[in-house]
């Protein structure tokens, strides 16, 4: 009953075209929803709210469904999120994500699995010498697509199947046109490529009839774009014999290459630098703290106590404020959104920015001003 009162609640919000529920065995619940062709993807998130708050005991697997035909100049969605589910992005996010996906030429279809996004690529693009590639400068040159973004495909008249995650640093342009190159291979029949996760390596998995031939190319392909890591590969039949297993670039007999987290320390080492030198410019006053996450990037944080001052004003710290912003302003940084009361200033579109800062933040404490800084992520 609470599923079906989702439903209808769902059905009366503007752009859905139609929501009902399914009940099914071992405790599967899903929340069907059917949007306009051209309705805004925020209804489907109103659905979600609404489902992660019904109560629906024993209910072990709750599912929504949002489909979203096809318009002019938009693809369809095909939308399946789990109640609650927590890993990837926030499902808000995902959803713009999508709908700016929708609009891309080379789109065909976009979809959503818990929070992931995919792109099946259009006839067009699957019929050009280098569909890949292709794809990837397609996403790479929107704005507002977040990364990864899995590409997928079946070239035409064969039942291969092709699935490459694409994110803003990678696969290489090299890498990239090897994949295009055994795409067209008929001894392969299948390619699936992830993306870096945490301090694993790029994955890159392909079924073929000849693994030899394959792991030949593979290791012939420049793949040495540091600070990322290199792609590891198998290649394997379809049988259970053993793969080949090697790294993109490298010999088969060859020593492995050092692990993600050792290859990215020098890297985040200089970030730290970078960094800590921003925060010394920023005010002369305070100290800095860093400390690496999660092996990944830095963050460093500076408190100005201006408060434990004899005779500091309001005046006075709202005028050291206006001078931190105004120097980000002058180094480079954007100011962007506010957030409980922080200010976020991150890089500009077109200017490089002050060496190591990806984004900084300011906000006013009962001491005085936290300044805290973040380098990029080494992926």
């Amino acid at each position: 009953m609470a599923a079906a009162k989702v439903a209808f609640d769902v059905r009366t919000q503007p752009g859905v075209a139609a929501a009902w529920s399914e009940v099914g065995d071992a405790g599967r619940v899903t929340v069907h929803v059917r949007l306009q062709p051209e309705g805004e993807l925020r209804a489907a998130a109103t659905a979600a709210a609404a489902l992660d708050a019904a109560p629906l005991p024993g209910a072990e697997e709750v599912t929504l469904a949002v489909a979203v035909p096809a318009a002019p100049g938009l693809a369809p969605v095909e939308i399946s999120q789990a109640r609650a589910h927590q890993d990837g992005m926030p499902f808000p996010a995902a959803l713009e994500a999508a709908d700016t996906l929708r609009r891309v030429a080379i789109a065909a279809e976009v979809g959503i699995t818990s929070s992931a996004l995919s792109l099946r690529l259009d006839d067009h693009t699957t019929a050009g010498p280098s569909p890949l590639t292709t794809a990837a400068a397609a996403l790479r040159g929107v704005a507002g697509v977040p990364s990864p973004v899995t590409v997928e495909y079946r070239p035409r008249d064969s039942s291969r199947s092709v699935s490459v995650e694409v994110a803003d640093d990678g696969p290489s342009a090299e890498l990239l046109a090897a994949l295009d190159e055994l795409t067209v291979r008929p001894d392969v029949s299948r390619i699936v490529h992830h993306e870096q996760r945490g301090q694993d390596r790029p994955l890159l998995d392909v079924q073929t009839d000849d693994p030899e031939a394959v792991a030949r190319l593979l290791t012939t392909v420049a793949d040495d774009h540091p600070p990322r890591p290199r792609t590891a590969f198998s290649a394997h039949t379809a049988t259970n014999a053993p793969p080949l297993n090697g790294y993109v670039g490298l010999p088969l007999a060859g020593a492995d290459p050092p692990p993600p987290a050792a290859e990215a320390a020098p890297i985040l080492a200089s970030y730290e630098a970078d960094l800590r030198a921003f925060l010394l410019r920023t005010a002369e006053a305070g100290t800095a703290t860093c400390s690496v996450t999660d092996g990944r990037s830095v963050q460093c944080l500076a408190e100005l106590p201006l408060w434990h001052e004899a005779g500091t004003t309001t005046e006075d710290v709202e005028a050291c404020f206006a001078a931190i912003t105004a120097a980000w302003r002058h180094a480079g940084l954007t100011s962007g959104e506010r957030a409980l009361g922080t200010e976020i200033w991150s890089r500009g579109p077109h200017v490089p920015g002050p060496a190591g800062v990806d984004v900084a933040r300011i906000r006013g404490t009962t001491d005085g001003i936290r300044v805290s800084v973040e380098s990029p992520t080494v992926r």
